[in-house]
């Protein structure tokens, strides 16, 4: 009979034992929401200094890069990030490759038909670069560089950025050499390669004419802030109906421009405020 109770014993424990996997397994997918809640899945181009780039040791560094940390950190979370080229972002988005895209990327109307934006969180004008030597550069009636000035010059911009469509718009015909990347276009400006590049001020004065052995170069022309077409800043980027943490972006974006960590994180790269 001993024999025989112990048997029984198995096949009872042995009969407990898928349903205890069962409930283990069925927990485990409550688990790993907990998990993703706990991180910010953050995507970026990471070849675009001072907003975001990889320093000597290949650490992600940049304006971007510490936004993103302190809207992770406000949203109790940890900043994961990914590095994506400039034209895949948007459908990486798309794709759930992450949560949000923090990457310098301008509010345009024909973006916001594909994603949506959080409240901007940098704003500031744009400029031709090129050599100093360059004749005395002519306006127009506007106070924009006159069209004559630029007619037959190579101008390097970022593809499918807003300071390509603003050219497009106010140069028609002009000649356009997009890039994937602004260092390379502005490498081609020294090499000679093009003539002007257009892109945001604080980028150039901070990555390009900053640099000593870039001396010859300055910006040529007004500053410009057609905001109409250049648009009304840089924001978060989100997919459409994500509205819940649109909503919470935009209370940390709020609360750091109130309480100074946004100014403690611009001046540690300008001088200058770019705070929309």
């Amino acid at each position: 009979m001993r024999r025989y109770s112990g048997t029984l014993s198995f096949f009872r424990k042995a009969a407990i034992f898928p349903v205890f996997v069962f409930a283990v397994f069925i927990s485990l997918p409550a688990l790993r929401p907990a998990v993703a809640q706990n991180v910010l899945k953050v995507g970026g181009d990471c070849t675009y200094p001072p907003f975001t780039y990889k320093d000597s040791s290949g650490r992600l560094q940049g304006f971007d890069i510490d936004i993103a940390e302190e809207i992770a950190r406000r949203l109790g979370k940890t900043m994961q990030h990914q590095c994506v080229a400039w034209d895949g972002l948007i459908p990486g988005l798309m794709v759930g490759k992450y949560d949000v895209i923090i990457a310098a990327m301008d509010i345009t109307p024909e973006r916001a038909r594909r994603v949506d934006f959080s409240l901007p969180y940098y704003r500031a004008p744009s400029a031709f670069v090129g050599l100093k030597s360059a004749a005395p550069a002519q306006l127009d009636t506007n106070g924009r560089l006159a069209a004559d000035f630029i007619k037959g010059k190579a101008v390097g911009v970022l593809r499918a950025s807003i300071y390509e469509k603003y050219l497009q718009q106010a140069y028609p015909g002009l000649i356009l050499t997009r890039y994937g990347t602004i260092d390379d276009a502005l490498m081609d400006l020294k090499a000679g390669r093009v003539d002007l590049v257009f892109t945001d001020m604080p980028k150039i004065e901070s990555d390009f004419l900053d640099k000593a052995d870039n001396s010859a170069f300055a910006f040529i022309g007004p500053k410009i802030e057609d905001y109409a077409v250049l648009g009304e800043g840089s924001a978060v980027v989100l997919c459409k109906g994500n509205d819940g943490l649109r909503d919470k972006v935009n209370a940390a974006l709020t609360a750091m421009m109130r309480d100074g960590a946004y100014d403690k994180i611009n001046h540690k790269y300008w001088p200058f405020s770019v705070k929309p």
